[in-house]
């Protein structure tokens, strides 16, 4: 006689959840670090949104079907937001960091821009949001970079990127995996919930 009955699935451990979610908090901070690092030293303008987006699809993609395997019921939007806001935290104090050590050397004629993070500066901006907030708006003020020559980009068109920047850093998060209620399904049905 055959047993009709669903195969019986073990829900993931304690362990597991927490191995899972420890993982991706250390992660998450390495993909902000490698995002503004991209943006910094890539000198290419068209290729500055576009090689840090491949990196946080790349980095990120995984992560949705990686929760779900481990039992932690985020919907899409939380974990995009939770794992975006990550991102750009690490991403702006790096980069912040990076323009506070930043120096020109005119050496044999030739103008090179040296930069490098301090673990000291990174973590000061890390843990005083406000001093962060202050740093970006003068930064707004004066900007630091332009689409043309003798043209730098300041105020509102500066915000306006840097909003879009992290639209797009959101939207981004698990795309690799695909829709997120499907991967919300698989997880239920997983779990010995009937499927609807």
């Amino acid at each position: 006689m055959k047993d009709n009955s669903a195969p019986s699935v073990t829900k993931p451990s304690v362990l597991t959840t927490l191995n899972t979610v420890s993982r991706w908090l250390l992660l998450l901070p390495f993909i902000g670090i490698l995002y503004a690092h991209i943006q910094w030293f890539v000198p290419i303008i068209p290729l500055v949104p576009i090689l840090p987006l491949v990196a946080v699809l790349f980095l990120t993609g995984f992560m949705p079907k990686d929760m779900a395997k481990a039992g932690i019921p985020l919907s899409g939007i939380w974990l995009r937001l939770i794992a975006g806001t990550i991102i750009l935290y690490f991403s702006w104090a790096t980069w912040l960091n990076l323009l506070e050590n930043f120096s020109r050397i005119a050496d044999w004629g030739v103008d090179v821009k040296v930069s490098h993070i301090t673990i000291p500066g990174t973590l000061r901006l890390l843990s005083h949001p406000q001093e962060m907030w202050a740093l970006m708006t003068a930064v707004n003020k004066v900007g630091t970079w332009g689409l043309a020559e003798g043209w730098i980009m300041t105020g509102i068109p500066l915000w306006i990127c840097w909003i879009l920047d992290a639209l797009i850093i959101y939207g981004s998060i698990g795309q690799k995996m695909g829709d997120f209620s499907e991967l919300q399904k698989e997880n239920t049905t997983a779990a010995g919930s009937p499927k609807h």
